[in-house]
C-alpha cells in the first residue's frame, strides 16, 4: 500500500444502522472488498446486509475458530456486500461475528492463539492495524457492549467519501489511521500496557457465579474473564462467562509449569477457576473483590517478567 492510502474505524449502536449504512456504502459505488464489519455475535440465522451469518463456533482459538472465520469467508449467503461472515469463540472475548476481507484476517490472526491474543484479542489487532491503543480499547470496549464496529482502508478521498456517507447514519468513535508501512505489522495482536492476569480457585459453583457478578457491578470487563471447569459441557457458560477445559497457554499467562500443575491438581478435584486479565489497576480491584468473595489459591502474573516460581 502507499502512503496515502488510509484506514478508518467507526462505531454503529445497531445493526440496522450499521446495514444501512453498508446498503449506502454499496449504492455510492464504493469497492466493498475494503469494507469489514466487528460485532458480537448475532442471534441465530441473522444476517448482517445480506450477508449470512455461518454459525461455526469453536471453544478453542486453536481449533474450531479457525474453521468459523475460514469457512464464513469462503461460504455462505453472499449477496455482494461484503465478503461472507463468520464467527468464532476468543478465550477472553467471547463469540465474536467478522464479515469482510480484512475482519477474516484479524479472526484468522487472532485463532491462531498467539500469545497475549486470549487476553487483548480485538484490542491487540486493532493495535496491529495501526490504531493507537487507547482507541483500540474503545472500540474493544463498544463491541463488547453490542455495537457494531466498522473498518474501511482507502486513499484519502476515498475515507473521505465514505466519513460523508456514514455520517448521515449516524457513525460514532469516527477516526482516521495511518497503515503500517510493514505487512509484518498487520493483524498481529499487541499485549497492551501492562496486562497481567489472576487466577483464583473456587470450591463451588455457587460461590463463582457470586464472584462474577460481583466483578459484573464493579463494571469489569466481562469479555476478560473465563472460567475453567472439568469437562464441561458443550458451549458451557456461568453468568454468561465462557468456561474452558483446561487452563490454556499458561507459560503466555507468565505463569511457571509448577503452579500450573498444582492448579491442573485442583481442577481434577473438582474444583473451578477464574482467569481474569486487565491493567494494574483492574487487576488489583479484581483481586479485592475476589477476596471478598472467599477465592483461594489466588495468584497474579506477569508474562513480561520470566519466572520459574510463580
Amino acid at each position: 500500500m502507499t502512503s496515502e492510502h488510509k484506514r478508518a474505524v467507526g462505531i454503529f449502536n445497531s445493526r440496522s444502522d450499521a446495514e444501512s449504512a453498508l446498503q449506502d456504502l454499496k449504492d455510492s459505488n464504493y469497492a466493498m472488498d475494503k469494507v469489514s464489519v466487528i460485532a458480537q455475535e448475532s442471534a441465530q440465522g441473522e444476517d448482517i446486509a445480506g450477508v449470512e451469518v455461518r454459525e461455526n463456533v469453536g471453544n478453542k482459538a486453536d481449533e474450531g475458530a479457525v474453521s468459523g472465520a475460514v469457512a464464513g469467508g469462503t461460504i455462505g449467503g453472499i449477496t455482494g456486500l461484503l465478503v461472507g461472515l463468520g464467527m468464532l469463540a476468543i478465550p477472553g472475548i467471547g463469540p465474536i461475528m467478522f464479515a469482510g476481507a480484512e475482519a477474516t484476517a484479524i479472526a484468522t490472526t487472532l485463532a491462531g492463539g498467539a500469545i497475549g491474543a486470549a487476553t487483548v484479542g480485538l484490542a491487540g489487532a486493532l493495535v496491529g492495524l495501526g490504531i493507537p491503543e487507547e482507541r483500540a480499547k474503545v472500540y474493544h470496549d463498544r463491541v463488547s457492549k453490542g455495537s457494531y464496529l466498522v473498518i474501511v482502508n482507502g486513499t484519502e478521498a476515498q475515507i473521505n467519501h465514505a466519513q460523508e456517507i456514514l455520517s448521515r447514519r449516524g457513525i460514532q468513535e469516527w477516526g482516521i489511521y495511518d497503515i503500517p508501512t510493514s505487512p509484518a505489522d498487520e493483524t498481529q495482536p499487541k499485549v497492551l500496557g501492562q496486562y497481567k492476569y489472576i487466577v483464583g480457585v473456587f470450591r463451588m459453583r455457587h460461590d463463582l457465579k457470586d464472584a462474577i457478578s460481583a466483578m459484573r457491578e464493579t463494571h469489569f470487563p466481562m469479555t476478560q474473564i473465563y472460567v475453567v471447569e472439568k469437562n464441561p459441557p458443550p458451549f458451557a457458560s456461568i453468568n454468561s462467562i465462557e468456561i474452558k477445559e483446561r487452563l490454556e497457554n499458561y507459560a503466555g499467562l507468565g505463569m511457571s509449569e509448577e503452579r500450573a500443575r498444582h492448579y491442573e491438581q485442583l481442577l481434577e478435584r473438582g474444583n473451578y477457576l477464574i482467569v481474569l486479565s486487565g491493567t494494574d489497576e483492574q487487576i488489583n480491584e479484581a483481586k479485592s473483590v475476589l477476596e471478598d468473595q472467599s477465592v483461594e489459591d489466588l495468584s497474579i502474573h506477569d508474562p513480561s517478567v520470566v519466572s520459574v516460581n510463580s
